[in-house]
């Protein structure tokens, strides 16, 4: 395989590695409600940080056939837009008990409450889109580890860590030195420079995912 086709192929998976992440793993919440939700209208609310929208639950796993949707303006991820076409949104969460109603929401007789902490109106959930971005830039902020490494031995009880944390860190920070020997050495050399820093930028990726996932 040539230099040129490599550096390609480089490029293609460090484009494709965080998409197949963020799509491929999940974290399991059994306790959850997952839903597409019909807005059929917004409600009356006498607190400013909640918005109440009576909804139709129409695929997914829910509680009842219509619900109250919860949305808290500072804590629910993904914004909730009643101007959208066809008013359908997904959404991820908690059933809400009948204490929780009584001491912190407006209550609506006779229908399930769900506090939202997820809505999705793309093809990603807000904290699959966060993991998405946090993926991309982990190249830039794998560079400053050999610092933390210090830090940690120096300042810091590494028993308040665990072991794959620290083997993370120093593993990264090997990368990193790696890194700038091999560019040092191969700097005249365009394609070899190239195939360097791709290959740093998949690899810290890689090693993100447990930081970002465990």
């Amino acid at each position: 395989m040539s230099s040129k086709t490599l550096v390609l192929f480089l490029i293609f998976a460090v484009l494709i590695f965080p998409f197949f992440i963020v799509s491929t793993v999940q974290k399991e919440e059994p306790a959850l409600y997952t839903f597409r939700a019909h807005i059929i209208e917004p409600l009356e609310s006498s607190y400013s940080v909640y918005r109440y929208f009576l909804a139709e639950a129409v695929e997914g796993t829910y509680p009842d056939a219509e619900v109250i949707l919860v949305i808290n303006m500072i804590h629910t991820e993904g914004e909730l837009h009643t101007t959208r076409e066809n008013n359908e949104v997904w959404i991820k969460g908690r059933l809400l008990t009948e204490d929780d109603l009584c001491e912190n929401h407006s209550v609506y007789p006779d229908h399930a409450h769900i506090y939202a902490l997820q809505v999705k109106t793309s093809i990603l959930w807000p904290d699959q889109i966060a993991l998405l971005k946090a993926l991309y830039k982990s190249p830039v902020a794998t560079l400053p580890v050999p610092s933390y490494i210090l830090f940690y031995l120096l300042l810091e009880n590494p028993s308040s860590h665990t072991p794959q944390t620290f083997f993370i860190l120093l593993v990264k920070t090997l990368l990193v030195y790696v890194t700038i020997f091999l560019v040092i050495a191969h700097r005249t050399k365009k394609w070899n420079l190239l195939l360097i820093l791709l290959i740093y930028t998949l690899l810290a990726m890689i090693l993100t995912v447990p930081e970002l996932l465990y």
